[in-house]
């Protein structure tokens, strides 16, 4: 059957089914054992039905992870939904990324595992990817506006995100098994940050009023 004579529901519909058997294939074997004939033994169809559907294996992991990256933002989102100040934005959010990780470990490494180069050649991925950044971007902004924190917005979201993706890697890796949990690590990492980043702006004040001081 071609895909011009797919309706968009069965497009859709077989769109999904491959990527859920491509995700599969990826958490038992690794990502070179994905091959579309693979997936189409997968799915109990014959080997060129992923074809029907996409055109290669880049272009199913591109939707995979767009998919993934759009789960993680909705995540995130969910997890500081009608939370106004941005440092308890912050801890939330660092809660709401682990959460994620350690309920979709599939779908964390194939965001973050595996590389992809030409983000440009899959705007809807690129969407996704910046959409999930944004959160922890938009609450460094405002806590430095507000007077919260101080530093560079954009190093402190890269902080966060560097610091909970340790955490959760280590998780995932089956590394934390030396007295302290995911779930036991994820509030003194947070605070960790936060205070470093309000020692900054502590310093920074006192250093303002110490004459011959320079910041």
């Amino acid at each position: 059957m071609s895909r011009a004579s797919l309706t968009p529901q069965e497009i859709e519909a077989g769109r999904s089914r491959v990527i859920t058997a491509a995700t599969e294939l990826f958490a038992q074997d690794g990502f070179e054992a994905v091959t579309m004939r693979a997936i189409g033994r997968e799915m109990g169809r014959s080997p060129t039905t992923p074809y029907t559907y996409f055109s290669n294996k880049e272009e199913i992991f591109a939707e995979v992870r767009t998919r993934a990256f759009a789960r993680f933002a909705d995540a995130l989102e969910d997890g500081i939904r009608n939370m106004h100040n941005p440092l308890v934005r912050l801890r939330a959010m660092c809660g709401a990324y682990a959460g994620f990780a350690r309920d979709n470990p599939d779908a964390y490494r194939l965001m973050f595992e595996l590389r992809q180069g030409g983000m440009a050649e899959y705007p809807p991925l690129k969407l996704q990817r910046e959409r999930s950044f944004g959160h922890p971007l938009g609450a460094a902004r405002d806590a430095v506006s507000q007077g919260l924190l101080q530093g560079d917005p954009l190093t402190l979201a890269h902080t966060i995100w560097a610091c909970c993706h340790g955490i959760v890697s280590l998780e995932l890796a089956g590394q934390l098994d030396l007295g302290r949990s995911l779930d036991e690590l994820v509030e003194p990492v947070t605070e960790a940050i936060l205070r470093a980043y309000q020692t900054l702006s502590a310093d920074h004040e006192i250093a303002r009023q110490i004459p011959g001081e320079t910041t």
